[in-house]
């Protein structure tokens, strides 16, 4: 390209203007820069709407998400006793990260008492029919006398406290109601205040991080420090084993693996790729540090435009950038490597500067495919590597020159690279070559047919670092969890601003006729809805009170009965009770409404309350009942949205990116049989790798997906460079070919151990990186150096053979 060598000629006289405008782009830079701040949540990376988003963060909370789960689990001649000993031991050493261990029947019991506090607020109009029934004279003496006859039997404190404030049994819909509210872990019950399995095989804990369950930086101290206590227990329970479960024990277990494999894959490819470019520019150090000054103006510019268009993003997009790194290298390091055989550096940037700039721009290309997406994360990668590559390629083109030494190279040449060509040459033109065509196609054929459904897999879990325990653990209580298969759980969720408009948006919910609903509504009505119900106790009671209690008295006094065991409900009947804002962190609340409802009062994504009914559905309807009841959703759908949106995106993303490399070429070269030449190594590439990913049983997933516009940049770039080299040769004569596959093999080197030694890792996630990277690689890289040659001449031929056609017709 010409106008690159003018660009060049100018700077070379002007380099104080170079050096005035690159100084004002890095401040810009470091200012766009400094304005980011990061998150480490993955749900970014989640294509979910905003309201989908929140309905997720709603089901975490409503679901003890923070929840860190200590398991107790019999080994051997273990007996219950063994089992609840090593719980009391466990209590006693974690005392400072307050563990619950027992359920404390005193607090239930308080809490209990406060629900009949407020009984008058949780009645409603078809209640006082009942009330009217169970008021008669016979009723009330035959509740009485059973009272008198239960007392005398043991029975358990809750059942004793429910007889004290009710013994009439007026309110036993609602107690009814509370005991279908709870929400607890299937498959456990409560054994003397533990909570044990219904085997007594387990026994469960549980500790709430102060930290939610995503902030694995503050939870990784707590988490270490239960795994000590459970160590120094086990040592004195060796029948008991004990581990740790639950969503923050995760997040920091996946965090730490990255970590650590990141740590372990960095060293190993750090020490390579070091002695790679050591041994490649052994005579020539300062190469090393123009390629390292490229990439880094490159990182700059990448991150400064995520910091200009929007001050937040997450910070595993910092990471994946290292894959974008890859392509960015290459910018550099094939005009450094050029520099080697071409003594001129405005030479060798027309020799360069065409396929450097036409892969640079196919690559945007393919990276500006993100944009449009679902997830956030994803279109925050497409901007920081779209700006990363335009950084880099104009600083490689631009500036890099100008700080390349003009000094003759020691030689043009490679020793012995002459001979070498000489026998490439000679086994391209063997007849063994269509032996290989042959084989090689077979192949491609087989591949394809193999590699036809490899599928998207859009379940996290599965990308998720878990033990063999707790793999076995999560089955466990899932297994527990889902013991009715006919039905499943509908969540229907009313938002407001306040709670009182949340209880008003949900006492005007409509549901099916049958459908079996599970809902606090009626016991956190509204200030308005308070005075309504009052009005109706204070009638009903202005009518009943005084006969009712005459009734009670004469009643208590047959049976033998103490005032002191009326008290509590004479209070209930004759306490004056005023409407207040109902507080949702106060008992009853707190104890018997956990589940159904979220305080997000800190938050600005979506309104401060959130009420929660759930109702149980048959499996065969949910379709229907998604459908036609607003805002309702059910984990199951949130994750079939996932994955859906995701293998959409999927597609869309192999289409549009197909169709954006290959106008490019067709465009820039003006020859459509040339823009297939370089096309078509790409599109079998794929074919081999997804027949590999099928042998290999492996699958794109929401972290390797990445890999597809990645595979496409360097796949078109290498393609660019070997065309590139052929066509020089047929216009000019000059065989810069060997210098081009010479620099795409050292590229594809450092791309390899640079992301491939992630096949070592031990996270599932990052393991897929490098496997699909050396698959990937691998494919790409044969196709540009076999087939695109071989297309080239089948291309020549053809040409040849309609030129000398239609010679032949004009003569």
């Amino acid at each position: 390209m010409g106008i690159i060598t003018d660009i060049y000629q100018y700077l070379r006289c002007h380099t104080g203007l170079l050096m005035a405008i690159l100084a004002v782009l890095v401040c810009l830079a470091a200012l766009g820069v400094s304005r980011l701040r990061f998150s480490e949540d993955i749900t970014d990376f989640l294509p979910l709407n905003a309201n989908d988003k929140a309905n997720m963060e709603l089901y975490g909370q409503l679901s003890d998400a923070d929840r860190i789960i200590i398991i107790f689990e019999k080994e051997g001649n273990a007996d219950i006793d063994d089992l609840l000993n090593a719980v009391d031991h466990f209590a006693d050493l974690a005392q400072d990260m307050a563990p619950t261990t027992q359920i404390d029947i005193d607090a239930y019991l308080t809490a209990l008492d406060s629900f009949y506090a407020r009984i008058p607020y949780y009645l409603v109009e078809t209640d006082y029919a009942r009330l009217s029934d169970l008021l008669s004279p016979d009723s009330i003496d035959k509740r009485l006398s059973d009272a008198k006859t239960v007392l005398g039997i043991p029975m358990s404190g809750i059942a004793t406290r429910v007889l004290v404030n009710d013994p009439l049994h007026l309110f036993d819909n609602q107690i009814a109601d509370l005991k279908a509210l709870s929400v607890g872990i299937d498959g456990f019950e409560i054994y003397d205040g533990y909570m044990v399995s219904k085997d007594h095989s387990r026994a469960i804990a549980y500790c709430t991080s102060p930290h939610g369950a995503r902030e694995t930086h503050y939870n990784s101290t707590l988490v270490d420090s239960l795994k000590s206590v459970c160590r120094t227990v086990s040592d004195e329970n060796p029948n008991v084993n004990i581990r740790l479960s639950g969503a923050p024990v995760i997040a920091v277990q996946n965090a730490q693996r990255i970590k650590t494999d990141s740590f372990i894959a960095l060293g190993i490819s750090a020490v390579l790729i070091i002695a790679l470019l050591a041994f490649l520019f052994r005579s020539d150090l300062r190469g090393i540090g123009l390629i390292i000054l490229t990439i880094v103006f490159g990182w700059l510019c990448g991150m400064a435009a995520l910091g200009f268009i929007h001050s937040h993003t997450s910070l595993i997009i910092i990471g994946i950038g290292s894959v974008i790194t890859g392509i960015a290298v290459n910018y550099p390091l094939h005009l450094v490597l050029h520099s080697h055989y071409t003594a001129d550096v405005a030479a060798n940037l027309r020799e360069e500067a065409t396929p450097l700039i036409i892969g640079n721009i196919t690559t945007l290309g393919a990276f500006l495919a993100l944009l449009p997406m679902a997830s956030t994360a994803l279109r925050d990668l497409g901007i920081f590597a779209t700006a990363m590559l335009l950084g880099t390629i104009a600083f490689t083109v631009i500036v890099l020159p100008q700080m390349m030494s003009r000094k003759q190279p020691a030689s043009s040449k490679e020793p012995g690279t002459k001979d070498k060509e000489q026998g490439i040459k000679n086994k391209v033109h063997s007849p063994l070559r269509y032996v290989f065509y042959g084989i090689f196609g077979i192949s491609t054929i087989a591949l394809a047919y193999i590699g036809r459904d490899v599928t998207f897999d859009s379940d996290l879990s599965n990308i998720n670092y878990m033990t063999a325990s707790q793999r076995a653990d999560f089955r466990y209580f899932e297994q527990a969890s889902h013991q009715d298969t006919l039905s499943t759980t509908l969540y229907v969720a009313h938002r407001a601003g306040s709670l009182d408009e949340a209880s008003e948006r949900a006492l005007s919910a409509h549901y099916p006729e049958g459908a079996e609903v599970h809902s606090i509504t009626r016991y956190i009505p509204s200030v308005a809805e308070q005075h309504r119900r009052l009005d109706m106790w204070n009638s009903f009671w202005d009518q009943h009170r005084e006969p009712t209690l005459n009734l009670i008295q004469q009643s208590a006094k047959k049976h033998g009965l103490t005032p002191v065991f009326t008290q509590r409900f004479m209070h209930i009947v004759n306490h004056h009770y005023t409407a207040d804002k109902c507080d949702l962190a106060s008992e009853p609340a707190n104890t018997f409404f956990r589940g159904y409802y979220a305080d997000n009062t800190q938050q600005t994504d979506y309104p401060s309350f959130s009420i929660v009914d759930r109702l149980s559905v048959p499996m065969h309807e949910i379709d229907t009942y998604l459908l036609n009841i607003p805002d309702s959703f059910t984990p199951t759908d949130l994750n079939s949205k996932v994955a859906g949106i995701l293998s959409d995106d999927f597609n869309y993303l192999g289409i549009v990116c197909s169709l954006i490399v290959f106008l490019f070429l067709w465009v820039t070269m003006r020859d459509f049989r040339l823009a297939l030449t370089a096309f078509a190594p790409m599109v079998l590439a794929w074919c081999w790798i997804f027949g590999l990913m099928k042998i290999f049983d492996l699958q794109f997933n929401i972290v390797n997906v990445i890999l597809a516009t990645f595979i496409f940049g360097q796949g078109d770039d290498y393609t660019i460079f070997v065309l590139e080299g052929l066509i020089r040769k047929r216009d000019t004569g000059q065989d810069i070919l060997p210098q081009f596959r010479r620099e795409i093999i050292v590229s594809a080197i450092i791309m390899l151990l640079g992301i491939g030694v992630l096949v070592f890792a031990e996270h599932p996630a990052m393991y897929s990186l490098g496997a699909v990277t050396l698959i990937g690689m691998g494919a790409v890289v044969l196709m540009a150096l076999v087939v695109t040659p071989a297309l080239f001449a089948l291309n020549e031929k053809i040409t040849i053979k309609y030129l000398k056609t239609l010679k032949n017709r004009q003569n």
